[in-house]
């Protein structure tokens, strides 16, 4: 059975070939293409909408992007996993920053995402799900709960100051939408990706790995209505549209 460590080295033996290996000839029917992919350097964890086109809004090079998709953009919190199991982010994540060494996480979620208004529909959103209400109100409850919650604090308090954990329990502060521009769920939907960033950082398997900053953990939110790319901008503490994402996620700023 293989290690952990032989495990690491044989994917990084797969990623590290020469593009002349890892390119993959393509027989369409004009032309007879080969195209090489780069390197691979970033993790997009993001929602399963149709709408939201990763190659769009990144414009990453062929192949750099690991793309893992579901219903919410949702990470587990390490406090709701039993020991005992895993989840495909989970998995994802291990593989990619703990085995290949990639260099760039981001969160994307979006504007009119029907999982946020799936979520805000369903009945006490921090009760436990109940068998009969089926995988997806399950998947919903579990991953959204906390989202959910940081929500209902949110609307008690003043100038919408949202806390959230970081890195060794650090935190760091969002106000989102000070202008009061964003509908509920879209409102949601930001303090989601920010959210799952904190689930992300509550992994023990990942904190070596964070906490030398070798990798930079970023938000991205799109509206699918205008087209807009927005990062969060960790100093002014909301999302910023942007017009290059490829650069912005180099820049934690």
């Amino acid at each position: 059975m293989a290690t952990g460590s032989s495990l690491a080295q044989s994917l990084r033996r797969v990623f590290t070939m020469s593009p002349k290996v890892r390119s993959v000839g393509l027989n369409c029917h004009r032309t007879n293409a080969t195209v090489s992919y780069a390197e691979p350097t970033t993790l997009l964890i993001t929602c399963m909408d149709r709408r939201v086109n990763p190659d769009v809004y990144l414009k990453m090079d062929l192949g750099s992007t690991f793309i893992l998709r579901n219903p919410g953009n949702f990470v587990p919190h390490a406090a709701d996993v039993p020991t005992s199991q895993s989840s495909s982010e989970l998995a994802a994540l291990e593989m990619t920053v703990n085995m290949l060494n990639l260099k760039n996480i981001i969160v994307c979620g979006h504007s009119d995402c029907k999982a946020i208004h799936t979520l805000r529909g369903l009945k006490q959103c921090c009760v436990p799900p109940e068998a009969h209400q089926g995988p997806l109100a399950t998947w919903l409850k579990t991953g959204g709960k906390r989202t959910w919650y940081k929500y209902l604090t949110e609307q008690q308090k003043e100038g919408y100051h949202t806390m959230f954990s970081n890195i060794s329990d650090s935190r760091f502060m969002s106000r989102l939408d000070p202008e009061s521009k964003l509908c509920t769920e879209d409102r949601i939907s930001q303090i989601n990706v920010l959210q799952q960033i904190e689930n992300i950082c509550s992994h023990n398997f990942l904190q070596d790995t964070l906490r030398g900053n070798s990798v930079q953990l970023q938000g991205m939110w799109v509206d699918v209505h205008d087209q807009t790319t927005h990062i969060f901008n960790w100093q002014k503490m909301r999302f910023i549209e942007v017009q290059n994402v490829k650069e912005q996620v180099h820049d934690r700023t």
